[in-house]
């Protein structure tokens, strides 16, 4: 993801964190407002307390100002002004929601009013009296209870202003607090959310230009999953196995590869599993199409932990011509070039394997050295062009007279062995001697003439003692010459008592 919808994403954020900052703040105002709702309802009870106790209080002085009008001449202004003002205090003109003991504020104005009528006609001794009598202790006491009543609405309005500024202190510090801790939430969110996608987007660019390189090699490379599932796959499968990526995803690697090795192949990808972060290199023959089969070098790599991959990476280097080239180099290095026969060096490694193999199971092997008698002629008068020739086809009736499971060789000039596996005696061999006789005494062709040529076959079984290719190939050879002395053209077995000759 780029970098504007990272941004995008952080601004959303915020948005939201804000929002919750603006429910939170309504919140706090509903309460302030309750608060001030309060706060303002007992301060208009004070306001119409202290004006019923202004009023209120005016009444003896307004008394006393008509009884001086009395004397000024101005009695009946005086009068009606008094009276207008107590009427305007009487019971039912006032609002009855004041703490006022409204008995004795009835009993206070009849007082007044009587006092009022007293004067009215003169008798301003009895208005003194009743003054003295029924007014001071109603006065008193409506004076007392709107003095407690100012003082309790005091004490109210102050309790409601520490609430109003202790919750408003409390409101700006915890939103203060949520700002700060929502701007460094916010921040701490952004910052993660921008690594993630920057380690997401180098994930995807990673993965890209690893499929780019993929896709553009000549080899055969392939991802799978653990379990040998193809998840990835280049183009030069369609080149190379004729087989399209699209085919290849999806299956088990085996299933696309027809070969001899494919346990080889197995027992490989179990060895990479088992080893993380290490690479096994194995060599395997495919045949992709009827009668043709390529050898290719395959390199698995244990790639399973690396989050761009996330699998084993196979590539598969075609070798064929180079294998091809030292499976000829080893075969020539093995093998008697003119007669395609295994040569000397080879020889010894089957007779080494064979010896191993006949200690395992209790059996013997038996050994025929074969030297053609007097070859030296043939080359002398014919060429050594007929002698290969000669050579050419003894290899050739050798190989027609033993058993599949027999070894001939050419150790050099007109010398050949015999290897026989799986022999309890010297019958066997004896058998395949006198069969190879038969076939020296059929003419050879060599160019316009037929030739008999004979050999020298000597025989040799093994014992426990043979433990090395020369032990028994030394018997052979003594036995072969004892064949020659008896007159050539036959076989001979191997006596021990030979060796003292």
């Amino acid at each position: 993801m780029d970098t504007p919808s990272v941004l995008n994403r952080g601004n959303k954020l915020i948005a939201s964190l804000g929002a919750l900052i603006v429910v939170i703040g309504f919140c706090a105002s509903v309460v302030l407002s309750g608060l001030a709702t309060s706060s303002d309802k007992v301060r208009v009870d004070q306001l119409r307390l202290s004006e019923f106790k202004s009023q209120f209080t005016q009444i003896p002085a307004l008394v006393d100002t008509m009884l001086l009008g009395t004397q000024l001449n101005g009695f009946d202004s005086n009068k009606v002004r008094v009276a207008e003002q107590v009427n305007a205090l009487g019971s039912g003109s006032v609002d009855r929601t004041l703490p006022i003991d409204w008995a004795t504020v009835d009993r206070f104005l009849a007082g007044t009013k009587q006092e009022i009528k007293a004067i009215s006609v003169n008798q301003f001794d009895e208005a003194a009296h009743i003054r003295q009598v029924q007014s001071e202790p109603a006065f008193n006491t409506a004076m007392r209870s709107m003095e407690a009543r100012n003082l309790s609405l005091n004490s109210e309005a102050k309790q409601l202003r520490q609430r109003s500024q202790t919750v408003r202190n409390t409101t700006l510090l915890g939103a203060g607090l949520l700002v700060l801790l929502l701007v460094i939430g916010s921040y701490r969110s952004y910052e993660i959310v921008a690594h993630r996608e920057q380690a997401q987007h180098a994930r995807d660019i990673s993965g890209l230009r690893f499929a780019a390189l993929v896709q553009d090699s000549t080899d055969i490379i392939l991802v799978t999953s653990r379990k040998g599932i193809v998840t990835l796959a280049n183009n030069a499968c369609k080149e190379t196995w004729n087989i399209s990526p699209r085919e290849c995803i999806g299956k088990p690697i085996l299933d696309l590869l027809t070969t001899s090795d494919q346990q080889e192949l197995s027992d490989a990808i179990s060895a990479t599993i088992a080893s993380p972060d290490h690479g096994l290199d194995a060599s395997i023959r495919l045949e992709l199409k009827a009668g043709s089969k390529h050898t290719y070098q395959v390199h698995i790599r244990n790639q399973l932990n690396n989050v761009h991959i996330g699998g084993l990476v196979f590539t598969f280097h075609d070798v064929t011509e180079r294998a091809a080239v030292q499976e000829a180099l080893s075969y020539e290095a093995s093998h008697d070039r003119l007669t395609g026969l295994p040569n000397r060096s080879l020889i010894q490694v089957r007779i080494t394997e064979a010896l191993k193999r006949a200690k395992s199971n209790h059996s013997l092997i038996g050994a025929l050295f074969i030297d053609l008698d007097n070859f030296k002629t043939i080359n002398d008068t014919l060429g050594h062009e007929m002698g290969d020739a000669l050579l050419v086809e003894v290899a050739k009736r050798i190989q027609r007279t033993i058993r599949p499971s027999d070894t001939a060789a050419r150790l050099g000039g007109d010398e050949f062995v015999v290897i026989l596996e799986n022999t309890q005696d010297s019958a066997a061999s004896i058998a395949i001697a006198q069969r190879l006789s038969e076939q020296f005494a059929r003419p050879f062709q060599l160019g316009d003439e037929l030739r008999i040529i004979t050999a020298s076959i000597g025989i040799a079984i093994s014992d426990e003692g043979d433990t090395e290719p020369s032990d028994i190939l030394r018997k052979a050879d003594v036995a072969m010459y004892q064949a020659k002395k008896d007159g050539k053209a036959g076989y001979s077995t191997f006596d021990p008592s030979m060796s003292m000759k």
